[in-house]
């Protein structure tokens, strides 16, 4: 079984984030910053906002982006023209978020697990859900090399769950890398098939151990989808820097 995509201790600028107000409709020299998932349209590629606004880029200021079809990203655009569904942009800027389908302990063999790591990670600020689909990591890890590639996971206890509540392992693994330098990234995994078939909601207990070496753990309703979300938090006031991914 492949672990996925490992994470790059590299650390790019801070990005600063201007709030504005969308009741203003002099949009030409304002910029907003918001979560969603790619789609692929013939020769052209549209955004689905967590909100479920549909951003079209008419105009890009990132023309070698390598569109990935259902990638999850953080775009920055300006509004051209507000339609019924959505907006017409200028894509200013857009970052991918590394995205993970979600690991099951009983499907593992001991060094799968092994593999996985045991390091610590920091969560700060959210962790959130997205339409149903996604939850979203805000965490922070240290490192001294950005050679060294760390590698990020959420692993399910099956053993230990239920069809009521589902117990998942956020899991880090430094490779060695020593904890001298401190980096922020979001992570999502694809978390939707832990809800039942009957179910419209569960109940999913995220576990992980922090820098302190303290055991840590927080509970969260994960619901089907009825619509578009309104949980996530704006990375406007809230995102402080990226991680660059492989």
């Amino acid at each position: 079984m492949k672990l996925l995509s490992k994470l790059s201790m590299v650390v790019i600028a801070v990005m600063a984030f201007m709030v504005t107000s969308c009741n203003d409709k002099n949009y030409s020299f304002k910029y907003w910053v918001s979560y969603g998932e790619v789609q692929i349209e013939e020769e052209s590629y549209r955004i689905i906002l967590d909100d479920g606004k549909i951003l079209y880029v008419t105009e890009t200021e990132v023309p070698l982006y390598n569109v990935q079809n259902g990638q999850r990203v953080i775009a920055n655009y300006t509004i051209l023209e507000t339609l019924t569904d959505g907006y017409n942009v200028r894509l200013n800027a857009i970052s991918d978020i590394l995205t993970k389908d979600i690991l099951y302990k009983s499907e593992m063999t001991e060094d799968q697990l092994a593999e996985l790591g045991d390091d610590p990670i920091n969560i700060i600020g959210s962790v959130w859900f997205s339409i149903g689909k996604y939850m979203n990591i805000d965490f922070e890890f240290f490192y001294s090399s950005s050679n060294i590639a760390h590698m990020l996971n959420l692993v399910v206890d099956d053993e230990n769950s239920t069809p009521d509540k589902k117990i998942v392992e956020f899991k880090h693994n430094a490779f060695g890398d020593y904890p001298s330098f401190s980096g922020r990234g979001c992570v999502a995994f694809r978390v939707g098939d832990l809800i039942p078939a009957d179910k419209d909601e569960v109940t999913v207990v995220l576990k992980w151990r922090n820098y302190q070496g303290v055991e840590c753990s927080k509970d969260l309703v994960l619901k089907r989808p009825q619509g578009p979300s309104s949980e996530s938090p704006s990375p406007a006031a809230r995102i402080k820097g990226t991680v660059l991914i492989k």
